[in-house]
């Protein structure tokens, strides 16, 4: 008996979460953000749908946040807090049990139309990146996705030919669909942030049910691909985030990605391994606001502060207005000359020393950092792409 009680006590007092549940800043999300259900109605069947939606509801535009296989919804916690205290609204879902991608479709337009939202920015992470493209291309017709934010996307499910059928994976238990995700994760010594995104992201995977990671698996390996012409032709700002080293996507299937946009914003992290929102979340939230204040005064536009009264643009008011990239991106800019442009961002914060490796994950490859963006103490975060993209 004493010994029983000796080891409830002991259990009581450790405390196994990942640092990233621990942290001050989850336990505030936690107990400030409410996590809603929603429930849906498509051929005779209920969808439950589980979504944190953080800001001001004035906005009907707002990022809509797709998780990764093994991710919930508060995977972008990192995200919604400090956009939406900055006035931006953000909407992070979580899927319902769905077995092929017109079926998600179907179902998150209903959702969308019960939460009175007429255009949205879709955020994607991996399995989220391709559902968020697939969307926008089922919608072509009403033009429902305002833009994209693709993380670590792809546009062909054939990248993960070797995991198993639909059908095989209906046949295996819980703990083996897990086995199947974790096997892709790194492992060996890797930075302290990378390492606790991915503790933080097996808990999350430990919480799903095995219906929930069966449908999110299927929805993976089923055959199905983006066609890119189709969501080119909406004209629509697209904004793809990538990391340089190592992450579940080979750089094969990034490449695909950049041949299906060229004409998309390129945002390369030097490192922040499969999950840089929760890794490298300032730099993340930098590239949103760049990717938010094109659509500053204009009827898309997802911050607060930023909403415009504007009314549908009529084909001569097309052809004399300037274009979205021209427009001034925040209405308290200061007045900038004629020769420079006049989208500003935040400047980069100042560089924090590495902390030091854990002896658990593998050894994240070092690359030089990209050139996509770069800051400097007199103008801020810049693009290497050109003025006019901001």
């Amino acid at each position: 008996v004493v010994w029983k009680v000796k080891m409830a006590a002991r259990s009581k007092s450790k405390d196994d979460r990942s640092e990233i549940a621990k942290s001050a800043e989850y336990i505030s999300f936690r107990s400030s953000v409410s996590l809603n259900r929603q429930s849906v109605r498509y051929i005779r069947r209920d969808y439950t749908w589980k979504y944190y939606d953080q800001g001001p509801k004035a906005v009907t535009s707002p990022f809509v946040f797709l998780p990764p296989v093994s991710g919930t919804a508060d995977v972008w916690f990192r995200q919604l807090l400090p956009l939406s205290a900055q006035g931006y609204r953000c909407i992070a879902v979580e899927y319902p049990f769905l077995d092929n991608v017109d079926e998600f479709c179907e179902v998150l337009t209903r959702l969308l139309d019960t939460l009175n939202l007429k255009r949205v920015h879709l955020v994607g992470a991996s399995l989220g990146a391709f559902l968020a493209q697939v969307y926008a291309e089922h919608t072509a017709n009403n033009k429902r996705v305002a833009s994209l934010v693709l993380v670590n996307g792809f546009t062909d499910t054939t990248v993960f030919r070797d995991v198993p059928s639909p059908i095989m994976l209906k046949c295996l238990p819980g703990f083996a669909l897990r086995r199947m995700i974790l096997e892709n994760l790194p492992k060996g010594k890797v930075e302290k942030e990378i390492a606790d995104s991915i503790d933080f992201l097996v808990e999350r995977l430990d919480i799903l049910t095995r219906r929930e990671l069966l449908s999110r698996l299927i929805l993976n390996v089923r055959p199905a691909y983006v066609q890119p012409h189709v969501v080119a032709e909406q004209d629509m700002k697209i904004t793809i985030i990538d990391v340089n080293d190592e992450c579940v996507l080979s750089n094969g299937v990034k490449n695909e990605t950049y041949k299906y946009y060229p004409d998309a914003r390129f945002a390369s992290l030097k490192d922040g391994g499969n999950f840089p929102y929760l890794s490298r979340s300032d730099e993340v939230n930098i590239f949103l606001r760049i990717h938010a204040n094109v659509f500053a005064n204009t009827a898309s536009a997802i911050c607060a502060d930023q909403v415009g009264t504007l009314s549908p643009p009529t084909v001569d008011s097309l052809a004399a207005a300037p274009s979205v990239d021209d427009q001034v991106v925040s209405p308290s800019s200061p007045p900038a000359a004629a020769a420079e442009p006049t989208a500003r961002a935040e400047p980069l914060p100042e560089p924090v020393s590495q902390p030091s490796a854990t002896p658990l994950r593998t050894e994240a490859m070092a690359k030089p950092v990209s050139a996509s963006y770069s800051a400097n103490a007199e103008d801020g975060l810049t693009s290497a792409i050109g003025d006019d993209d901001l």
